[in-house]
């Protein structure tokens, strides 16, 4: 026994002088992980990791993926891009002249601080999303050459979110909402691209390399974007000191905007000596470009002060064959525009389109269905849903009128309330959230979104005969991503609606904490004169003990009463005179 313990305490002793000898791993080295949490090896400063940029880097003369190999690697063990725990630098996050790696992972960055912050090189690779909210970022370079990008950029300075599909794009594209870019190099190559909606983008230098990747334009009004002028009443605008052109250009309208033949809209300023070098792929110089079902645009390369891209609204010499009145026509990429007219419709199979558009007070009532569309834009108009459930990639209830969901699902990407005279009407019919398959009677109006600004009225109402009990909650705006705003009527803690003598209370920090929540209590002022169905016997709660135990002795009250009352006679009779 005491061999074998010696034996035992010699191999201890030499394992730890092995390990002793061995060098030690940067702890920084030790605490990398995949977006998923689990363990990945870490680079060292002394060896970046690769880019993952394409196989034509080493012959591309703009620079490839990447200006240089990356300083610093995303770690994701949180989402807050701004938290240096999550960089392997152990302590600092990505400033001026470094670059960042997102490889495959999410991040935020929401500083809620207008303060400049300097980030240096950022490049997005394998599906990265970052989501910016509240910032002002200077970037040096944004590389979104991979194409393997899920990216969007919007929001104050620099915002990303998940990708905006349609049928032009097949892979993944940069997004930009109302924003001011600024960054030295923009690079887009391999099928990717931007989309600038009301936005300016300001770069030293903008490439696209090839003729798969495209760049968007939104249209919201007739002034230029610029860095204090952006959103409704504003289109988008590039402007470059060195332009490079390939790709395809892309317009579409939005926020109720509606262009006149012979409006100008100078979407790319040229602010260097020399002219742009190509043209987009599908419009050459003269050429017309697909704009708003009865309006087009005719682009030019020499406007402006001779050398800056030009569009110019015109009517259409032909009906655009793609746009509709109503969902008639079977073709999924139809546009669907409804101008000062109603319609209602119950459809017998689910619809789709790629923009449902209403105009100049029209109405639309859709009822017992679904309807799945790229964009919904309204404008002094209304849309009703019944029992309905409605996906979208972007919802824009713009101007007076707004929406109403009849125990309906509206699901968006992308939703943009950004009037104070826009309504949300939101009906409550049970205590179920509504969702797909999940409609009607015995659920609630419900709003599920990526990220959503909110603004205008809110408004309550009951259908189906269901009243509120203090103590049930509706959780009636899911937020997966990002929320900026409230209801101007209804800040948080205040009661938005009710029935008699139970009173709903929103909160906006409800479900995962960026999510809308209205809580039914019991009204501290209910109204005496109406008959509450809620003070019915059939809904109030089942009886405590104590309730009990007081409803017993009521039988004895009531005959210890009448006792009194048969004793008393008793007297008075005895007392009265023969």
């Amino acid at each position: 026994m005491k061999t074998k313990f010696i034996s035992t305490l010699g191999t201890a002793i030499l394992l730890f002088a092995i390990f002793s000898l061995v060098k030690v791993t940067p702890a920084y080295a030790q605490t990398c992980t995949d977006a998923a949490g689990s363990p990945i090896p870490c680079p060292t400063p002394e060896a970046p990791t690769d880019t993952g940029g394409d196989s034509n880097d080493d012959n591309d003369s703009t620079g490839g993926s990447s200006p240089t190999q990356p300083d610093l690697l995303f770690l994701g063990t949180n989402e807050n891009y701004l938290d240096p725990a999550n960089w392997n630098n152990g302590g600092r996050i990505p400033g001026a002249g470094q670059t960042a790696l997102l490889d495959g992972q999410f991040a935020v960055i929401d500083p809620l601080d207008p303060t400049p912050i300097p980030l240096g090189n950022l490049v997005l690779r394998n599906k990265a999303e970052i989501i910016i909210d509240n910032a002002n970022l200077l970037f040096d370079t944004v590389d979104i050459s991979g194409c393997d990008v899920n990216a969007t950029l919007l929001q104050s300075a620099v915002r990303a979110r998940k990708a905006y599909q349609s049928k032009y794009i097949k892979e993944a594209n940069t997004k930009i909402y109302d924003t001011t870019i600024q960054t030295q190099t923009l690079l887009l190559s391999s099928g990717c691209g931007v989309s600038l909606d009301t936005s300016l983008l300001n770069a030293n230098r903008i490439v696209v390399q090839d003729s798969d990747s495209f760049i968007q334009f939104g249209l919201g009004g007739d002034q230029p974007a610029s860095p204090t002028a952006l959103g409704p009443g504003h289109f988008a605008r590039m402007q470059g000191n060195s332009i490079d052109l390939d790709g395809q250009l892309e317009l579409f309208v939005v926020y109720g905007f509606s262009p006149d033949p012979g409006d100008t809209f100078e979407i790319i300023t040229n602010t260097g000596g020399n002219p742009i070098n190509g043209a987009f792929a599908n419009a050459p110089e003269g050429a017309v470009v697909t704009g708003l079902c009865n309006i087009q645009f005719r682009i030019t390369y020499a406007g402006g002060d001779g050398n800056d891209v030009v569009i110019t609204a015109e009517t259409r010499t032909e009906p655009d064959p793609l746009c509709a009145s109503d969902f008639s026509d079977s073709r999924p990429e139809k546009n669907v525009l409804l101008t000062a007219f109603s319609l209602d419709l119950e459809p017998a199979a689910p619809l789709q389109a790629q923009d449902l558009i209403l105009r100049d007070n029209a109405q639309l009532n859709l009822h017992n269905g679904s309807l799945t569309t790229r964009r919904v834009d309204t404008s002094g108009s209304t849309l009703n849903l019944f029992n309905f459930h409605l996906k979208t990639d972007i919802f824009i209830p713009a101007g007076f009128g707004g929406y109403s969901l009849n125990p309906s699902f509206l699901e968006a990407e992308r939703v943009e309330i950004n009037s104070s005279e826009t309504i949300s009407s939101f009906g409550i019919g049970g205590v179920e959230p509504a969702g797909e398959n999940a409609l009607g009677e015995g659920h609630h109006a419900h709003l599920q979104a990526e990220r959503i600004r909110l603004n205008g009225k809110l408004k309550i109402f009951f259908v189906y005969g269901f009243t509120p009990q203090p103590g049930q909650t509706f959780q009636i705006i899911t937020v997966n991503r990002a929320r900026i705003g409230e209801f101007e009527n209804a800040p948080e803690g205040a009661v938005v609606g009710g029935y008699c003598d139970v009173e709903l209370v929103i909160s906006y920090t409800g479900g995962n904490g960026d999510d809308v929540v209205l809580t039914a209590q019991k009204s501290a002022n209910p109204n005496p004169e109406l008959e509450c169905a809620s003070t019915a016997p059939e809904n109030q709660p089942e009886p405590t003990q104590e309730m009990e135990s007081k409803t017993n002795t009521t039988p004895y009250l009531i005959g210890g009463g009448i006792l009194v009352l048969i004793v008393l006679l008793a007297v008075v009779f005895r007392k009265r005179p023969a």
